[in-house]
């Protein structure tokens, strides 16, 4: 069920839902027919597959690629017919896939209700961030000791059998203050992370070049490697620090920003730039830290938290696990003022590892939304309350 309580929520299996077999599931799976390096089309076809074997399945599959009208015209009509069930979907794909997934349960609740909405992620992105935190792993394969069909059916037992956890959703206020009044850019929610810096540069960058050049980002390990050449690039020539650029305020209260950091990263969970902590969820408060007070993030506790990274070196170190980010501060309401851009290209701005641009006088404004429902899956989590 989507959520609007800002209270944490532990795991109470007592209290979350579970199926005893797949045919009494409503299970509703999406895959990305392009994604994991074209392991999605072989997913897919496996998918069908098992179906057209087992006439008893209930779950349905659906190719991400189809036109949106008519998938949402399909999963309304399957909905309709089990209205009132407990329904729980699957993407396949990366997290623009999993954030595009929530956009569409979304506008399926607002006229159908159902008793309880939950999602699973089956990993085929690059970062593929939400899916490590939940317990999916970074990345979805079979085994070599497997088949296809043996792994997917494993994998949807898992779907089915697995207990529920709630994740909280933040609103995302875009807006421009040059006119009288203001003017709304862009109103939409955030999952996972949201960045301004040298990182959000790197996706800006990898973003412009799969809109010109699809074929050259065409797989995993391709656009890994595309990631790296444009962290050698930051390394060689970095980015500005990003205190010349933009001003915060958590919780009402301004926030100095360090001056050697060169990313500013607002997390909701603690997985970004390819299953990096930068928060350092157990790790003890350094010098160089501002926040030395704090609550034990999790992924369901109302509240964010706000790092700074000082470039690619410090990125290096934080995923080597020799240092964590500096902690800059937790909080349920912040406001970024931008006070200046870099020119024509403006400044690059990452939102759950897609890529956008503002400019000189924006303003960002995020608090809480909701909380959305997912299903935890049988590997190692992060950020899960017991």
């Amino acid at each position: 069920m989507w959520h609007k309580s800002e209270a944490k929520v532990p795991l109470n299996r007592q209290n979350q839902s579970s199926y005893s077999s797949l045919n009494e599931s409503n299970c509703i799976v999406f895959v990305n027919g392009k994604s994991g390096g074209g392991d999605g089309g072989r997913i897919l076809d496996e998918l069908r597959t098992m179906i057209t074997k087992e006439p008893n399945q209930s779950f349905h599959v659906f190719d991400l690629r189809s036109e949106e009208d008519w998938l949402l015209e399909e999963i309304h009509q399957i909905m309709t017919e089990k209205a009132g069930k407990e329904f729980r979907f699957v993407v396949g794909g990366g997290d623009g896939s999993v954030r595009w997934m929530l956009q569409i349960i979304d506008d399926l609740l607002k006229s159908l209700p159902a008793e309880h909405v939950s999602l699973a992620v089956m990993p085929l992105g690059v970062g593929n961030e939400l899916s490590r935190c939940v317990g999916w792993s970074k990345e979805f394969t079979r085994s070599i000791l497997s088949t296809w069909q043996r792994s997917l059916q494993n994998y949807m037992k898992h779907v089915v059998d697995g207990w529920n956890i709630n994740l909280d959703r933040w609103n995302i206020k875009i807006s421009s203050n040059d006119l009288e009044g203001g003017s709304l850019i862009e109103d939409t929610f955030m999952t996972c992370f949201f960045s301004i810096g040298f990182d959000a540069e790197i996706a800006r960058k990898f973003d412009r070049l799969r809109s010109r050049r699809p074929k050259l980002t065409s797989s995993r390990g391709i656009n890994k490697f595309w990631y790296t050449t444009y962290g050698i690039q930051q390394l060689m020539s970095p980015s500005p620090p990003i205190h010349q650029f933009i001003r915060i305020a958590v919780d009402g209260v301004d926030i100095p920003l360090p001056t050697n950091i060169r990313t500013l990263q607002i997390l909701n969970i603690h997985s970004s730039g390819d299953g990096v902590d930068f928060f350092g969820i157990s790790d003890r408060p350094v010098s160089r830290d501002i926040l030395t007070d704090h609550s034990t993030p999790s992924i369901n506790d109302g509240l964010l938290e706000i790092v700074g990274t000082t470039g690619v070196f410090g990125l290096i170190k934080t995923r080597l696990g020799f240092e964590h980010s500096i902690r800059i501060a937790q909080g349920r309401h912040i406001v970024i003022h931008v006070q200046k851009d870099e020119g024509k290209d403006g400044l690059a701005l990452q939102l759950d590892g897609e890529a956008r641009t503002i400019f000189s006088g924006y303003d960002i404004e995020i608090n809480h939304r909701d909380q959305v429902s997912f299903i935890l899956g049988p590997g190692t989590t992060r950020g899960i309350p017991h």
